[in-house]
């Protein structure tokens, strides 16, 4: 899937260094009273997407296929949306009870976007470290 041993070291930097965003606040109406909603709230949905691609990416996989690539691009486009996804419905299951973009963006803090961010890193990474075909 990559040329070197080098440039795929560097993809898995940059997907570790993406999950900071775990660590960050991201949400709250109010963090004296209903404290914040963390990142690592997210882990359970795009743990299962990163653990492949770190699997498919560390040679176990030796073909050079264009559906190994689809796939694993695929797999690292689904944590950005799983981040966007969870702007609008973050609250509604203990808190508000519906989904509102409105609710969303009032609650949010810096540590979303930062996180936002940091998802979008590993799709680039990916696209700009990947094997050329002959």
């Amino acid at each position: 899937m990559f040329a070197t041993k080098q440039k795929r070291n560097q993809f898995l930097i940059v997907l570790a260094i993406s999950l900071l965003a775990w660590c960050m606040p991201c949400f709250s109406f109010n963090p004296r009273i209903t404290g914040y909603q963390w990142g690592v709230s997210i882990a359970g949905y795009t743990s299962l997407q990163l653990l492949a691609v770190v699997w498919l990416c560390l040679e176990f996989w030796q073909k050079q296929s264009r559906w190994l690539f689809a796939l694993v691009f695929c797999l690292l486009l689904t944590v950005p949306v799983v981040y966007l996804a969870w702007l609008p419905t973050w609250h509604t299951t203990f808190i508000t009870g519906k989904i509102s973009w409105e609710i969303g963006f009032s609650t949010v803090y810096p540590g979303y976007w930062i996180a936002l961010g940091l998802s979008l890193l590993p799709p680039l990474a990916f696209l700009m470290l990947k094997q050329k075909h002959n």
